[in-house]
């Protein structure tokens, strides 16, 4: 194996533990301390565990303000460094919030795409 490759491994197996005990903290109803740290990893975790975490943080927000995960999310869906099935994912979970505030017109420019 390739130092290359053996650090991205490293990289990513280090990315998981973290990524499993923020879950850990929300399934255990700690959902700020959750948010807080899935928004940690989404700032030096790689790359896909990073959009990961910023949809997770979005969840974990979205039970107390869904206004602030709709922005998260709209944030998510509009960068371009992020697969595109994660950005799907970040769209459909934004009109959902949009569709629980009662903007239907938000909902459907969400949905439109």
């Amino acid at each position: 194996m390739s130092y290359y490759t053996s650090e991205k491994t490293k990289a990513a197996d280090a990315a998981n533990v973290r990524f499993m005990a923020a879950v850990t903290l929300a399934d255990s109803g700690k959902g700020e301390e959750a948010a807080a740290a899935f928004e940690a990893m989404a700032k030096d975790a790689p790359k896909g565990y990073a959009a990961l975490a910023r949809l997770r943080a979005a969840e974990e927000i979205g039970k107390t303000d869904k206004a602030k995960a709709m922005d998260m999310l709209d944030a998510l869906a509009d960068d371009k460094g992020v697969d595109h099935m994660t950005q799907e994912v970040a769209r459909l979970r934004s009109a959902a919030y949009s569709i629980e505030l009662g903007d239907r017109e938000k909902t459907m420019m969400k949905l439109a795409p």
